[in-house]
């Protein structure tokens, strides 16, 4: 799907994120996960007026005129939400994912996870992950993991017992990953400007370790 969340400032103690408002939407309810693996926990939701967390203060704004009057932002110290979702530690990489909110106050399902990296992101930066991919039968219901930034330099090793399908659109074409019990390789890619990784199981899923490189100016 196309990507929610831009990730306009990362700072110590300080993450200012950026939604697109939406027809029919009256804000977005946010969750945390320490890796993309692991359960989210909900901890905040914001209406489409926007707001910051209570020790973020009013200079952080920094709002000229109407520059962001189509946008919901959401301006927040992760200490401020630490007790509701133990995965945001600011000095942590960490997985944020938003689910829009409808006018009779239900949510929509969970939309693909943001990866947040600590400050201070800078170009060239290693990123490292690792966990465990679910299976899927279609490229569709793949993990989608939306990236902080233009990203290259990337090399995913399978731990699995069986295939992994991977794509770096969501209207493919799929990569295949074969685990390294049954061919002592890696899936590399260089040069391209990635910004979003959708990755599946073929039959069970897999185990997978992951290092890519920041690109350039992370803000997308």
């Amino acid at each position: 799907m196309g990507r929610s969340i831009s990730i306009y400032r990362r700072k110590s103690g300080l993450v200012d994120l950026l939604i697109r408002k939406r027809v029919g939407k009256t804000g977005f309810r946010f969750s945390a996960a320490s890796n993309f693996d692991s359960t989210f926990s909900q901890f905040a939701t914001v209406l489409n007026n926007g707001t910051k967390s209570k020790t973020v203060p009013d200079v952080y704004s920094m709002t000229v005129g109407d520059q962001f009057r189509d946008q919901v932002r959401f301006i927040f110290n992760p200490l401020d939400y630490v007790s509701l979702a133990p995965a945001l530690i600011d000095s942590n990489q960490f997985f944020l994912r938003v689910e829009a909110r409808n006018a009779d106050g239900t949510f929509d399902a969970p939309e693909a996870m943001h990866l947040i990296l600590p400050y201070p992101i800078e170009p060239r930066r290693l990123v490292l992950l690792r966990g465990d991919v679910p299976a899927a039968t279609a490229l569709s219901n793949s993990m989608e993991i939306q990236l902080p930034g233009q990203c290259h330099d990337f090399r995913i090793m399978n731990e699995g017992a069986v295939n992994m399908l991977m794509a770096f659109h969501d209207n493919g074409g799929e990569y295949p990953v074969p685990p390294l019990s049954s061919e002592f390789t890696t899936f590399e890619q260089f040069f391209s400007s990635i910004t979003q990784i959708f990755m599946r199981g073929v039959l069970n899923s897999v185990t997978i370790s992951m290092s890519l490189t920041i690109r350039n100016d992370p803000s997308v």
